[in-house]
């Protein structure tokens, strides 16, 4: 027969007036009820008994539901509803019987209606607490995870007791273990309090809650299940490695490879492999423990896709794992090292000099029963020329010169080709440049030299002192003074200021003597012999260079200085 289930069917409840109390029913839908229908089921409270003198109308006043209305869409659903009993101060004492039943099901429907029976006592001076669990309801069931973390079950319940006899402490266990409580309204009338239940073990448990006053102390308990549950093995290809390619040259390939398995519960009954769907022969190792390894041989003579399962079997699940190998008919490329130069190099040389030889050297090596075919090399892009040796054989070797004549980044590209595929390494190093050592002695002037940072689209002044005596001599220099005044004092109008940006391949800017204002793009030098420029600074932001030479048929550097710009 169709039957509507409550759960709970009976709820007993006994305390002194005022009694507040609620708790969740379940009901759960008969099986006659259609798939995707909507069928509303108002709930009804009924007054089956109550003490002499109390109407039908005022017991019913004491008990309310929320909701009101309950929908259901199909058979065996469960819908939940928080029945409320609230008996205020006053109300005759004695036993109290509520039915509650669910009209509006179809017709030949059981209904065998859900019950609150009460027993309300006139309120003492002092009595003890009256404790409610609300979570975890009776009878839950929870699931734990084997090797997981423990199953978190919050813990809910509320106490209260008369303000003459408040509560002043709470307490609650699970099969005798105390469990960590937070609460709100600790001491007094009511208390509700909170804690998370941790469980890693399977079993039926008892939830205790306690409340305790001046009087007594109240209890309220509810049982759970836990049960267990283990997750499959773990299986793990450890070897061909991922991504991995083989070539067929015509004689069959014997690929190894290797699996890991771990469970944490039972052990290990069985380890297998396939082929593309074919069984392939595995050694086991570990059976009927807890961690097992598989190793086999896979033997391949054609080329194509190939994919690998492999398998691991415990009593609680078995688990696959596959990869998919390539294996090409084409050649595969030649395998090339550079001894020279060693990537990341740096190279210094003079500005000016002549180039800088720089040698090369690499080494490319074919497959099994493959040769090398030719050899290549570029610096830059711009091929080079190689003396190769080994060519036609499997080992060949590329060497050379590289010339450089600029500072910069280079990158040296080796190339190989084996039975028609090639292969390409590439190293880089850089060149760095210092300029020639000056044959004179600048006296840096402030603020050039104080080595500080420039804004863009400013003006600085650079300003210096030659130094006769380090120039080699005084046949530019005032020779009215003594010969420390004289050297202080040297005019050379032959010098010339060139100007330029680091890492820049455009032309410096050249500054030459004039009597004139220093603010026409050329210099002056005044009666102290203090040259001086005054140089707009570029927008540019970056590191600038300062050269200051004699403008002769041989031009000679007489100093440098780098000032920044940002």
């Amino acid at each position: 027969v169709p039957t509507v289930l409550y759960k709970p069917s009976l709820k007993l409840i006994e305390g002194d007036q005022p009694l507040h109390t609620s708790y969740v029913l379940e009901i759960t839908s008969p099986p006659n009820v259609s798939v995707g229908s909507s069928l509303s089921i108002s709930p009804v409270v009924v007054s089956v008994s109550a003490p002499a003198g109390v109407s039908n109308a005022v017991a019913l006043s004491f008990v309310s539901l929320s909701p009101t209305t309950l929908v259901f869409t199909g058979p065996n659903q469960v819908q939940t509803t928080t029945v409320t009993v609230d008996v205020p101060v006053g109300t005759e004492a004695g036993d109290y019987i509520w039915a509650i039943t669910t009209p509006g099901w179809a017709s030949g429907t059981l209904d065998p209606f859900a019950f609150i029976n009460a027993k309300i006592t006139i309120p003492q001076v002092a009595f003890p607490p009256s404790i409610t669990l609300t979570a975890p309801l009776d009878g839950s069931v929870y699931t734990y995870v084997a090797g997981g973390p423990p199953v978190s079950i919050p813990l809910t319940f509320t106490a209260t007791a008369p303000a003459v006899s408040p509560i002043f402490g709470i307490d609650a266990d699970v099969g005798g273990s105390a469990v960590a409580l937070t609460s709100t309204g600790l001491p007094g009338a009511t208390v509700t309090v909170n804690g998370t239940i941790q469980l890693s073990q399977a079993g039926l448990y008892t939830v205790r809650a306690r409340a305790t006053n001046n009087v007594n102390t109240s209890s309220d308990t509810a049982e759970i299940t836990v049960n267990l549950q283990v997750p499959p093995p773990v299986v793990t290809l450890t070897s061909p490695p991922a991504g991995a390619s083989y070539f067929y040259t015509g004689a069959p390939l014997s690929i190894p490879f290797g699996f890991t398995a771990k469970t944490l519960f039972g052990s290990f009954t069985s380890m297998s492999a396939t082929l593309n769907g074919n069984p392939v022969a595995v050694t086991p190792s570990g059976l009927a423990t807890l961690n097992a390894t598989g190793t086999g041989t896979l033997s391949v003579n054609a080329s194509g896709s190939y994919v690998l399962a492999v398998t691991a079997t415990t009593p609680y699940g078995t688990s696959s794992v596959s990869r998919t190998l390539t294996v090409s008919a084409a050649s595969p490329p030649p395998t090339l090292t550079i001894a020279a130069p060693v990537n990341g190099t740096m190279i210094t040389r003079v500005t000016g000099s002549a180039p800088t030889s720089v040698p090369f050297d690499f080494t490319a090596t074919a497959a099994p029963g493959a040769t090398i075919s030719g050899l290549t090399g570029s610096l830059n892009g711009n091929s080079l020329i190689i003396t190769p040796t080994g060519v036609g054989t499997g080992t060949a070797r590329g060497t050379g010169n590289l010339l450089v004549s600029a500072p910069g980044t280079y990158t040296f590209v080796a190339g190989a080709t084996s039975g028609g595929t090639n292969a390409a390494l590439s190293v880089s190093f850089t060149v760095q440049e210092t300029p020639p050592q000056p044959d004179c002695g600048i006296e840096w002037l402030p603020p050039i030299s104080l080595g500080k940072v420039q804004k863009g689209g400013s003006t600085l002044p650079i300003k210096f002192r030659l130094d006769c005596r380090v120039c080699g001599g005084n046949s530019h220099h005032n020779d009215d003074d003594d010969d420390d005044d004289s050297c202080r004092h040297e005019r050379d109008t032959s010098v010339v200021i060139a100007i330029y940006k680091v890492g820049s391949n455009s032309a410096p800017e050249l500054f030459t003597y004039s009597r004139n204002s220093p603010n026409d793009g050329k210099y002056t030098i005044n009666s102290n012999g203090m040259y001086h420029l005054n140089y707009r600074v570029p927008n540019s932001a970056g590191t600038y260079h300062i050269d200051v030479f004699h403008s002769s048929s041989a031009p000679r550097l007489l100093g440098t200085k780098e000032f920044t710009a940002r």
